[in-house]
C-alpha cells in the first residue's frame, strides 16, 4: 500500500511537471507571439509617424514656397505700381512741353517772341521729342524681353567695332562739355569676346550715357582689363555716385535716383535700362559689376568670356 501511495505520488508529480512545462512553452509561445505582434505595431507606427513627419516637411516646403510666390506677387504688383506711377509722370512733362510750347508758336507765329527765343522752344520741343521716343524705345525693349524677342545670340566677335563705336560715341556726347575730362586708354589688339554685337553695343550705350548723365563735372575714363579668361570694359565716371542702398537696387525695374533730391531713373524716367543691361550680358554667359560711392563716383565693369586659345 506504502508503495503503491509512492509510485501515485511520483506519477502526480511527473504530471504536474509535464503540465508545468508545456503550459511554461505555451506561454513562452504566446509572450514571443505577443513580441513579435508588438514589434509589427510599433514598426508600422514608426512608418506612420515618418510619413506624418515627411508630410509635415513637404506641408513646410509647398507653405514657404507658397510664401515665396506670394512675395513674388506683390512684388510684381508693386513694381506694376511704380511703373504705371513713373510712365504717367515721365510720359506728361514731355507731352507738357511739346503741347504748351507748340501751342505758343501756333498763336504767335510772326510777333510776340523774338528769333532767340522762337529757337529756344523749338529746341525744347525737339528734346522732349526725343525723350518720349526713348522712353517708348525703353518699354518696346522691356516688351521684348518678356516675350523672348531680344533674345541675343552670342558667338566669337572681334571687340574692336565696338569699342571704336564707344569711343565715338562718348566723344560725340562731350564734345560741348568743358566740364567733364573724357580719359580714353584703349589697346590696338585684343583677342575675341563671346557676344552679340547689337546687344553690347546697346549695353556699352546705355553705361556711357549713364556715366555722362550723372557726372556734372569732373572725369570719365574708358579703359580694359584682362585676365586669363575675361575681358574687362570700365566706365568709371567722378559723379553723384550711390548710396549702399541705391547700389543694392541698382538692377531692380524703375529704380530711382536722387540729384539734389529731384528723382531721375537709371534711363530716362523708366527705369530699366540697367536691369536690361544685366538680363543681355548675363545671356551672353558675361555679366555687369557695379562699385560705386555717394558723390565720388561710378566704376561699371562690362564681362566677357575671352575666346579660349588653341595650343
Amino acid at each position: 500500500m506504502g508503495i503503491f501511495i509512492n509510485i501515485l505520488t511520483f506519477s502526480i508529480i511527473l504530471a504536474i511537471t509535464y503540465l508545468s512545462k508545456r503550459d511554461y512553452e505555451a506561454t513562452k509561445n504566446e509572450f514571443l507571439e505577443m513580441e513579435n505582434n508588438f514589434n509589427m505595431l510599433r514598426n508600422k507606427l514608426e512608418e506612420q509617424i515618418l510619413e506624418v513627419n515627411t508630410s509635415n516637411n513637404e506641408l513646410k516646403t509647398l507653405n514657404i514656397e507658397l510664401i515665396k510666390a506670394k512675395n513674388k506677387l506683390e512684388e510684381l504688383s508693386n513694381y506694376r505700381g511704380r511703373f504705371i506711377a513713373n510712365m504717367s509722370h515721365e510720359l506728361r512733362t514731355p507731352l507738357n512741353a511739346i503741347i504748351g510750347f507748340s501751342h505758343i508758336l501756333l498763336m504767335q507765329p510772326d510777333f510776340g517772341i523774338s528769333e532767340e527765343e522762337k529757337n529756344n522752344l523749338i529746341k525744347t520741343i525737339h528734346n522732349s521729342g526725343k525723350k518720349l521716343l526713348n522712353i517708348i524705345n525703353n518699354i518696346l525693349d522691356l516688351s521684348d524681353l518678356k516675350q523672348d524677342i531680344m533674345e541675343p545670340n552670342p558667338k566669337y566677335i572681334d571687340i574692336a567695332p565696338s569699342l571704336e563705336a564707344l569711343s565715338s560715341t562718348a566723344k560725340g556726347l562731350l564734345k560741348d562739355n568743358r566740364s567733364i575730362l573724357l580719359n580714353i586708354k584703349l589697346k590696338n589688339i585684343y583677342p575675341n569676346v563671346y557676344a552679340d554685337e547689337k546687344a553690347l553695343n546697346k549695353v556699352l550705350t546705355h553705361i556711357l550715357e549713364n556715366a555722362v548723365k550723372y557726372t556734372k563735372k569732373g572725369e570719365i575714363s574708358i579703359y580694359t582689363e584682362e585676365d586669363e579668361e575675361r575681358l574687362y570694359i570700365v566706365v568709371s565716371d567722378t559723379g553723384i555716385g550711390m548710396t549702399e542702398d541705391e547700389l543694392k537696387r541698382v538692377f531692380e525695374p524703375f529704380t530711382k535716383m536722387l540729384i539734389n533730391d529731384q528723382p531721375i531713373s537709371l534711363s530716362e524716367g523708366v527705369g530699366i535700362g540697367m536691369p536690361i543691361s544685366k538680363y543681355l550680358m548675363e545671356k551672353m554667359s558675361g555679366d555687369l559689376l557695379v562699385e560705386s560711392k555717394k558723390d565720388y563716383g561710378t566704376i561699371v565693369k562690362i564681362v566677357l568670356k575671352k575666346e579660349p586659345i588653341d595650343e
